[in-house]
């Protein structure tokens, strides 16, 4: 749903007027129907009052619907006798997500479309929602259309490369598990009310309460409060805490407690922002826990570099999670939250990944890096799935599963995969479609190249002692907290004197970009290689530099003479004729075979006639240059 047409100020649909058509006598053919103004969307009870307008004289009755969805509707029914008159119901929601509120005429008219209302009432527990109940609807609204972080976890990397260690880290897991779903609907489905992250959305006008940052484990690397967090056990959802009547007053213990909310704007009624924090307890009035993350979805930007969130990658939970809405709409559209054995992880972090943890080593998936399903095996297998898993499958082969925090050290345990708690998954015991999902082994996976955060670029080929230059720059430019230093290596030795003084190359949010030159010492393949903070763990990719030798320049001279070579073609000695020695020239002949590689060289030659022994050189065609100061005379010679 664009954000231009929600919350509706007034909804009109199907043939119909905008005001009744006063005095009219007119028989009525169609009905208008008006949405609240505006739609309500906090996470206490809602209701609203719609708007039936006969477009004339109307005797009848309109009886309202949600689809459904249980809600209630008061009155029940609407009716006219020979009126044009507007008349008003309210309905009141009992169930979260997005309701499609529409009305059926008796004698039938021509009655408008069905108009989406957003309910956020809550049930049980005097309004709390239970496990397994429907989450609350975003609205069809963007969490990633600001900003290259957010935009880059909607990106299709299908067609990525795959990163050169991809076969090493993935052979890390054990047994070749399949997926853990960590998502589920109610236990009478034969799910599990405790799997799922429950998220929250409130107003803009939602009361703010403190957190306090003295209290935090991770408070360097948090945002302080207030925050807009509900403060009753009926108007907000913790992970695990679904059904208790009051909040919980002590930390977790055993597991991690995360609250989610997201905070609407009231006048474009999009999410401006949320709100993730874990180990989440109520206690004397206000709210505490162990860390606090603030992602401004208005502008994009991601937490600082090198900060931690709820998850131990730096992302934000809620965007990446799957959530029913996205499923239901039939693309998934954005990589999927997935945790992974610290076994597997790395110890570094890849964009859009933000915080790194020591895990698996240098090698390994990093945060932030995605593993998607390997081509062959999709094509292969995708006909076994339906649904709900086959949207779920198309996500994890277009956008990947992305490692956002670690879930122990269980190699034997495929990759924790994360969505909302909702009563709409398809989670119906041994036949579910969810659970086919689980079927899907680590083996159908390969790792995305994963990007080192920075992009160097300049030649793949140059002449011996002729400097090239090369430019680095961040990945992405606009990152404005990824600061960096980028030290050079040429054949395995750092700061080597072929980078003519560089070794290590700042990058920084005053100077995103910067140069450096280069200069092969020797004829051969020269293997150009880099790392962030010159640890000796390389990042890929490296430039495989051939140098040739020295280069050609043009003839400098004042007269026509040329060198003259005898006997053309050769087999066994060649005499070379060079222009007559003035002011004591000193010159030097140099073959360079048909790659341009130096072959054979004389030099400190004073006489003008010179022969030259050819016969170590194998038959073909061949330059000769001969050199003196600023003059460099060509000519071809073939070697039979």
């Amino acid at each position: 749903m664009k954000k231009d047409t929600f919350p509706a100020i007034v909804l009109l649909f199907g043939a119909f007027c905008l005001c009744p058509l006063v005095g009219q006598a007119q028989t009525a053919s169609s009905l208008t129907l008006t949405a609240p103004n505006p739609v309500k969307v906090d996470v206490t009870v809602a209701s609203g009052n719609f708007t039936v307008i006969p477009n004339g004289l109307y005797t009848g009755t309109v009886t309202p619907n949600d689809g459904g969805a249980g809600g209630s509707f008061s009155p029940a029914y609407l009716s006219w006798t020979n009126s044009l008159a507007a008349q008003t119901f309210t309905y009141t929601p009992v169930l979260w997500g997005s309701h499609i509120i529409s009305i059926t005429s008796s004698p039938s008219l021509t009655n408008p479309a069905g108009i989406p209302y957003l309910g956020m009432a809550q049930i049980g527990h005097s309004g709390n929602q239970p496990a397994g109940n429907q989450g609350p609807s975003l609205g069809g609204f963007n969490l990633f259309a600001n900003g290259p972080w957010l935009q880059e976890m909607t990106r299709d990397i299908s067609r990525d490369s795959v990163d050169p260690n991809s076969d090493s880290i993935l052979s890390r897991f054990t047994g070749n598990p399949g997926l853990h779903i960590d998502f589920s609907t109610t236990t009478a489905n034969g799910g599990n009310s405790t799997y799922g992250m429950p998220y929250n959305v409130v107003s803009g006008s939602q009361a703010l309460v403190p957190y306090p940052i003295a209290n935090m484990t991770y408070g360097s690397q948090s945002y302080p409060g207030p925050v807009p967090f509900p403060t009753n056990a009926d108007s907000v959802t913790l992970e695990g805490w679904f059904t208790q009547d009051s909040l919980p007053s002590v930390p977790p213990n055993g597991y991690d407690r995360h609250i989610l909310v997201a905070q609407r704007n009231d006048t474009t009624g999009g999410i401006e922002k949320l709100f993730e924090a874990y180990n989440v307890y109520w206690n004397s009035g206000q709210w505490y826990g162990d860390n606090l993350s603030i992602f401004n979805i208005a502008t994009g930007y991601p937490m600082p570099e090198s900060w931690t969130t709820s998850d131990a990658g730096g992302l934000a939970i809620m965007p990446l999670m799957l959530k029913y809405e996205e499923v239901a709409s039939g693309d998934v559209g954005h990589a999927i939250r997935a945790t992974f054995p610290g076994e597997v992880s790395g110890s570094h972090f890849t964009w859009p990944g933000r915080h790194a943890v020591s895990a698996g080593g240098e090698i390994g998936l990093q945060m932030g890096g995605r593993i998607r399903l390997k081509q062959s095996w999709y094509n292969a297998n995708k006909a076994n799935y339906t649904g709900q898993a086959l949207v779920i499958l198309n996500g994890m082969a277009k956008y990947g599963l992305i490692n956002a925090d670690l879930t122990g050290w269980d190699t034997g345990q495929g990759p924790y995969v994360e969505g909302n708690n909702d009563q709409r998954w398809d989670w119906t015991g041994a036949t579910s479609a969810i659970l086919t999902l689980q079927q899907v082994p680590i083996s159908a996976f390969e790792v995305v190249y994963q990007h080192p955060g920075y992009l160097i670029s300049g030649p793949t080929s140059g002449h011996v002692g002729q400097a090239v230059t090369f430019t680095v720059s961040k990945y992405p430019p606009d990152d404005q907290y990824f600061d960096m230093g980028i030290y050079l290596y040429d054949n395995g030795t750092i700061c080597a004197n072929s980078f003519n003084g560089a070794c290590n190359i700042p990058l920084t949010d005053a100077q995103p970009t910067d140069t450096f030159t280069y200069t092969p010492p020797t004829i051969g393949l020269h293997v150009l290689s880099w790392d962030n903070g010159g640890d000796g763990y390389l990042d890929p990719p490296v430039i495989n530099f051939n140098a040739t030798g020295p280069a050609f320049s043009p003839a400098i001279t004042k007269n026509s003479f040329a060198i003259s070579i005898y006997p053309n073609p050769a087999n066994q000695l060649v005499t070379i004729s060079l222009p007559e020695n003035q002011n004591g020239s000193v010159w030097e002949i140099i073959f360079y075979d048909i790659l341009g590689n130096e072959v054979k060289t004389r030099n400190n030659l004073q006489e003008n006639i010179q022969t030259i022994d050819i016969s170590d050189l194998p038959k073909g065609i061949y330059t000769v240059s001969a050199i003196s100061g600023s003059v460099n005379y060509k000519s071809k010679i073939v070697l039979n």
